[in-house]
C-alpha cells in the first residue's frame, strides 16, 4: 500500500481528493481508514478544517494459515499475508493554520473560503 505514504503531512481534504484518484487496489482500504480516522478526530473534538495526517504506518501482521488440501490424502500449509494500516490525525494551532493559508500552502477548498472572508 504505497499510497499510504502520499498523504502524510496532507491536509485531511487534500488526503481524501489523493486517495480518491489512486488506481491501486489498497486505494479504497486506505480512503475507508481515512475516513474512519476523520470520523475519530470529529468524536474527540477536532475541527474538520484544521485536521492534518500526522503519520500514516503500513506494517506486516501475523500471517494465517490454511490447509492447503491436495490429492492422494496429502495436504500443504498456505500463509496468508496481511498488514495492518495505521493513520494518525493532529490538529494544528490556528496561528500555524494562518500562516499556512499566507504562504499558500492551504488545501483549496479552504484557501477559498479563506479568500472569500478576506477580500
Amino acid at each position: 500500500m504505497a499510497c499510504a505514504n502520499l498523504i502524510t503531512g496532507k491536509h485531511i481534504y487534500d488526503a481524501m481528493n489523493i486517495i480518491a484518484q489512486v488506481d491501486k487496489k489498497g486505494g479504497p482500504i486506505v480512503k475507508s481508514v481515512l475516513m474512519a480516522a476523520r470520523k475519530n478526530g470529529e468524536n474527540k473534538g477536532f475541527t474538520e478544517d484544521r485536521m492534518f495526517v500526522k503519520t500514516s504506518i503500513v506494517n506486516k501482521r501475523n500471517s494465517h494459515k490454511k490447509l492447503d488440501i491436495k490429492g492422494r490424502g496429502k495436504m500443504g500449509v498456505i500463509t496468508v499475508p496481511r498488514c495492518s494500516l495505521v493513520i494518525t490525525l493532529e490538529e494544528r494551532s490556528a496561528a500555524d493554520y494562518y500562516k499556512m493559508i499566507m504562504a499558500g500552502k492551504a488545501p483549496g477548498g479552504v484557501a477559498h473560503t479563506m479568500r472569500k472572508f478576506l477580500y
